[in-house]
């Protein structure tokens, strides 16, 4: 009887093992393929200045040019490109009609748990609300939004780079200066969009009052403002790392 429960045991262990081994190669596919897919976006679409040592620029003359025409040939829905140098994040920005599509298909709509980076379905495409939402998955690899995380452990970060970038089709510049960064719940109201002056103040003063730090940047209700959000924590947390900008726009 021994023997059998123990052999019981065993079989019972090596599925578990077996099972726990072929999720994670899982995984790491998709974590492999979803990286393969947007570094030939940026090898293929994308020239950078500024960035690999060769070209000593300021930051508002960091700059991307973007083959939007064959982007758009590729995936329609593409509004804009993020670009945030430090943390390794540039990837085209995308919107649909609902905000589902995009948390499990990437911008070749393919079905990959990376998704893509992506606009709320209900904000203006040319980010002209007072606040635009961009959304991307907390990846364990650091991909996609997985490295805004750095914001808050690693000191100086934001000082030394205080600025992301959204390029647009038409070539206009969004300079988003980082006046505030924090986790909060899921039920925030940092995913509204407020429309009047009051409702913007408010939003402003509690993201305010929330920043992880002080960082000294004027915001005010005539501004526009990008927000940028993702999970804070293990998969299925109630918890979002929220990263908000105010837009400088140049030309």
């Amino acid at each position: 009887m021994k023997k059998k429960i123990s052999l019981v045991i065993t079989l019972i262990a090596a599925v578990v093992f077996v099972t726990a081994g072929f999720k994670l190669y899982i995984l790491l596919k998709a974590y492999k393929d979803a990286a393969a897919e947007y570094s030939k976006l940026n090898s293929d679409y994308v020239d950078s200045v500024g960035t690999d040592g060769s070209d000593t620029v300021s930051a508002t003359e960091i700059s991307l040019d973007v083959d939007f025409g064959a982007l758009s040939k590729i995936n329609p829905d593409i509004k804009g490109w993020i670009y945030y140098p430090v943390l390794n994040i540039s990837y085209p920005i995308v919107q649909t009609e609902d905000n589902e599509y995009y948390l499990t298909h990437t911008f070749y709509r393919n079905t990959n748990k990376s998704g893509a980076i992506y606009l709320d379905h209900a904000n203006a495409p040319d980010f002209s609300d007072f606040n635009s939402l961009i959304y991307g998955h907390n990846m364990r690899d650091g991909s996609m939004f997985g490295s805004l995380k750095k914001l808050y452990q690693e000191e100086d970060l934001r000082k030394n780079n205080p600025y992301f970038y959204v390029i647009m089709a038409d070539d206009t510049v969004y300079e988003c200066e980082i006046f505030s960064y924090y986790v909060g719940h899921e039920t925030s109201d940092a995913f509204t969009i407020p429309t009047t002056d009051e409702q913007k103040e408010a939003y402003i003063n509690d993201a305010l009052r929330k920043s992880v730090e002080n960082t000294g940047v004027e915001v005010s209700k005539d501004d526009r403002i990008i927000t940028l959000a993702t999970c804070s924590g293990p998969a299925g947390t109630q918890y979002r790392f929220f990263v908000h900008g105010k837009i400088n726009e140049i030309e």
